[in-house]
């Protein structure tokens, strides 16, 4: 499903970057880090098939019907796969965020203050009120099979996506935003292609009817909605982090039960709102107090644009004080009369 948006990816923004001066070309990218966006692609590429597949094993064709109670409309067939879907994400949520904080202070040496531990904790006890309106809610006798396979994909699915998310964050803040798309987009397409090849394309072909219309838009949607999400997270990374882009898209939740409550008449437990409102509540919290790095990591994070240029205002006024203080100094004028 996403190797229609990894190809846009390679024609945007590798094209892009391959047009760029040498020292920031494409060719000089593949040869100084070229492995590193390889592994990164890798992990990129794998969150979203485990993911997929965690999902599959809750489809239709996976379910466990009662002889008893069969099936008896399309909206129960609808009510437990919506289910499923928020049991499934809740699961991926509680472990993704906590996985983002731990790999944030490891590796990129982010400081994280009381204030943002109560914020994520607020926020994650948002995401147990969610899911224990769901499960209150639930009525039917419909069982998926494998469910513990597919809870493990999902908790696989939900580290390889921190790891994702806090590598992002560390190339397009050293790095450059158009680097980051082009070579994700260039080795995801390759990785995703063959991955498609030897895994999916019987599914791919069963899966999907060329000749309707309706199904191919489908696809395209959701790809479009894809691209617009990697377009616009390494923008969200650049002015915040991965801890509060991960607490942000926690009540994305709350926008996907307004849309099943227009398109599939959904009931709403009054524990959604309790939900919402103790998500935005945590973010709200977590952004009292600005996150800080060890001053070893503050080297590395270069001050960048969406090119990967640098500003040159800061860099200047940096100069500029700089030579200002060496040229007064006492040390300097007694060592350069030396040479007069």
């Amino acid at each position: 499903q996403s190797f229609l948006t990894y190809c846009l990816l390679c024609i945007i923004f590798t094209t892009w970057l391959a047009f760029r001066p040498t020292n920031k070309g494409l060719l000089h990218v593949i040869r100084m880090r070229g492995w590193k966006y390889l592994l990164l692609s890798v992990v990129d590429v794998g969150a979203n098939y485990v993911l997929i597949k965690a999902f599959q094993y809750t489809a239709l064709t996976s379910i466990q019907v009662s002889p008893s109670q069969p099936y008896n409309t399309f909206q129960n067939i609808i009510h437990f796969r919506y289910y499923i879907h928020y049991v499934t994400s809740k699961l991926l949520d509680c472990i993704q965020l906590p996985t983002v904080l731990a790999l944030s202070w490891l590796f990129i040496k982010v400081r994280f203050g009381l204030l943002h531990i109560l914020g994520s904790c607020i926020a994650l006890m948002g995401v147990g009120c969610l899911v224990w309106a769901d499960i209150e809610d639930i009525s039917t006798d419909i069982t998926p099979k494998n469910r513990f396979l597919g809870d493990m994909l999902c908790l696989l699915g939900a580290a390889l996506y921190a790891i994702s998310n806090v590598s992002e964050e560390y190339a397009v803040k050293c790095y450059s935003i158009v680097e980051f798309l082009g070579m994700i987009g260039l080795f995801g397409t390759i990785l995703n292609g063959i991955q498609l090849y030897f895994l999916e394309r019987h599914e791919l072909v069963n899966a999907i009817n060329f000749e309707k219309w309706q199904e191919i838009s489908l696809v395209i949607g959701f790809s479009m909605s894809l691209l617009l999400v990697y377009i616009t997270m390494p923008l969200v990374l650049q002015l915040s982090n991965a801890s509060a882009l991960n607490i942000s898209i926690l009540s994305s939740d709350f926008y996907s039960l307004m849309f099943g409550i227009y398109l599939f008449r959904f009931k709403f437990h009054w524990l959604y709102f309790v939900s919402f409102a103790a998500v935005i509540l945590g973010f709200l919290v977590y952004f009292l107090e600005p996150t800080q790095t060890h001053p070893t990591a503050d080297n590395n994070f270069n001050e960048t644009n969406i090119n990967g240029e640098y500003n040159n205002d800061i860099d200047i006024n940096r100069v500029i004080t700089t030579n200002a203080y060496i040229t007064t100094s006492p040390a300097y004028n007694q060592f350069n009369s030396q040479f007069k």
